[in-house]
C-alpha cells in the first residue's frame, strides 16, 4: 500500500478495467490522456460523439475536491459542453458528488458510469 509506484499501478488497473469494458461490448472508443504545458492533466478521456467522459484516477478511499483539478482545467479550456461526465475512480465504497459535474465512484463499478453518451 505504501509502495512508491502504487499510484501508477492503480492508474493502469483502472485504465485496463475501462478497456476491458469496451472490448466486452465489442466497442472501440478512443481513449486519451490530456496534459497542458502548464502541467494540468486528466488521467483518462473517453471520446464519445465528439465529447468526453473525463476520469481522474485516485488510489485514495476518500478523494476530495482537489481530485477534480484536472477535470476543472479541462472544462475551463474546452467548456463544460465538451464533457459528458466527470468521474474520480477510486477505492471509495460509495458514490458521492465533488461538484455539479464530477462525482467519485468506486473503481469496481466504473463500467456502470461508461454507459452514458
Amino acid at each position: 500500500m505504501n509502495h512508491p509506484a502504487i499510484g501508477a499501478i492503480w492508474e493502469t488497473h483502472v485504465v485496463m478495467q475501462v478497456q476491458k469494458h469496451f472490448q466486452a461490448l465489442g466497442k472501440d472508443r478512443p481513449l486519451w490522456f490530456w496534459r497542458t504545458i502548464h502541467g494540468d492533466e486528466t488521467d483518462l478521456l473517453i471520446e464519445q460523439g465528439g465529447r468526453f467522459i473525463a476520469i481522474e484516477i485516485k488510489f485514495s478511499e476518500n478523494p476530495d475536491a482537489k481530485s477534480r483539478k484536472g477535470i476543472n482545467a479541462l472544462t475551463t479550456m474546452y467548456g463544460e459542453k465538451s464533457l459528458i461526465s466527470g468521474l474520480v475512480a477510486s477505492r471509495t465504497k460509495h458514490v458521492y458528488s465533488l461538484s455539479e459535474v464530477v462525482r467519485t465512484v468506486p473503481e469496481s463499478d466504473i463500467d456502470l458510469y461508461l454507459q452514458q453518451g
